[in-house]
């Protein structure tokens, strides 16, 4: 309603009693409740009662004014919550997400992931008696990822070895060999149209030879009678 009569009064928290916000004493210094030790103006500059310093609340008290844990309880509840007591515990076993196995290992010295590691390289080492180098790789024979039998899994020293033992019999020249089809057949047809005069050597031998090469390039001179061996 217009012309009403504000509401000019606030609760205090802290004793519960209703006080005209003209009347506070905002020089009321209170202990913060978060339990630092630190004092502070119990309102703030709009008079609103304040209980906790700024950034001192439950979650500020723990993590921002270094009120911690100690280093013992800690301990504990990392012992309490890792490996089988973990309430998310899946029996030591998860899933890459390149599609390969993770073992549980904390104790293995090459342990990543979170104390886990490639359940393939475990098999191989296993095999073996020792720790695989870190530039061993192990490659899958059959390509499923997760299928870690030992009869499944290769050993190669480096990754280079692996990849030529993947590439082999692999025609990396096939693209490359399509397009220089495509490109003579494309010279073929323009030198039906225009033709393909014979023209002499430009260094001066007298010769003559195609105007034009079977991709359809302009040649100057014979395959050897460039300036530079003129």
């Amino acid at each position: 309603m217009k012309g009403a009569k504000r509401n000019i009064e606030w609760k205090d928290p802290i004793t519960g009693r209703f006080i005209p916000k003209t009347k506070k004493n905002l020089a009321e210094i209170v202990e913060c409740a978060c339990g630092c030790g630190q004092s502070f103006p119990r309102y703030d500059k709009e008079g609103r009662p304040r209980k906790f310093i700024n950034g001192h609340n439950a979650r500020g008290n723990k993590y921002r004014l270094g009120i911690k844990h100690p280093e013992s309880y800690k301990q504990m509840m990392r012992e309490r919550m890792s490996g089988k007591n973990h309430p998310q515990w899946k029996g030591g076993r998860a899933y890459h997400s390149g599609g390969y196995v993770l073992a549980h290992a904390p104790e293995h010295p090459h342990k990543h992931h979170g104390n886990y590691i490639f359940e393939h390289r475990l098999v191989m080492e296993h095999h073996l008696g020792r720790y695989l180098e870190s530039g061993e790789t192990i490659h899958h024979v059959n390509g499923i990822k997760d299928d870690n039998r030992l009869e499944n899994l290769k050993l190669f020293s480096s990754d280079s070895d692996h990849g030529v033992f993947e590439n082999r019999g692999r025609n990396f020249d096939s693209g490359r060999e399509k397009s220089i089809r495509t490109i003579k057949a494309k010279a073929a047809e323009r030198q039906r149209k225009r033709g393909n005069p014979l023209v002499e050597c430009t260094c001066g031998c007298g010769k003559s030879f195609p105007k034009y090469d079977d991709r359809g390039r302009t040649r100057r001179y014979i395959h050897g009678h460039g300036r530079w061996q003129n």
